[in-house]
C-alpha cells in the first residue's frame, strides 16, 4: 500500500486535531486552544500590516527629502538652464550646507537667455532662401 501522499501533508498541532468526546461520541477541538492560536496569529497579521504600512510611510518622507534636497537641480533641469550640470554638483556637494542650496537655488531661477550666446558671423554663407534677387531688365 502506498502512503507517500500521507508525508506531504502539513503537520497539525494537538490542538487542533479532532479528538473523540467520549461523552457524546462526536469529534470536536479544543476550543481554547484553537482561540489562542488564532488571537496569535491575529496579533501577527496585525503586526505585519503595522510593520508595513510604517515601512511605506517612512520611504515616503526619505523620497519626498531626497527630493527637497535637490529641488534647485530639478528647477534648473525643467527650465532647460545651460549650467544644470555645475547646479546638480553645487547641489549635490554643498546642499547640505543652506547656503549651498541657497545659492543653488537662486542659480537655477536666474534667467537665461533664450537665444544663442553669440551672433553668427557675418562672412557666413548665405543660405539659397536669403540671397538677394537678381534685377531684371
Amino acid at each position: 500500500m502506498y502512503t507517500g501522499w500521507m508525508k506531504c501533508q502539513p503537520k497539525i498541532p494537538f490542538y487542533l486535531t479532532p479528538q473523540k468526546n467520549p461523552r457524546t461520541l462526536k469529534l470536536t477541538t479544543h476550543n481554547s486552544q484553537l482561540t489562542t492560536h488564532n488571537s496569535q496569529l491575529e496579533t501577527m497579521y496585525i503586526f505585519a500590516a503595522l510593520a508595513t504600512f510604517t515601512f511605506s510611510i517612512a520611504a515616503l518622507i526619505i523620497m519626498a527629502c531626497v527630493a527637497w534636497y535637490f529641488l534647485p537641480t530639478l528647477i534648473a533641469s525643467f527650465r532647460n538652464h545651460p549650467q544644470t550640470g555645475a547646479i546638480g554638483v553645487l547641489n549635490l556637494f554643498l546642499g547640505w550646507t543652506m547656503l549651498g542650496w541657497l545659492a543653488a537655488l537662486v542659480w537655477a531661477f536666474i534667467n537665461v537667455p533664450s537665444g544663442p550666446a553669440t551672433p553668427p558671423p557675418a562672412s557666413a554663407p548665405r543660405s539659397p532662401k536669403n540671397r538677394p534677387m537678381k534685377s531684371v531688365n
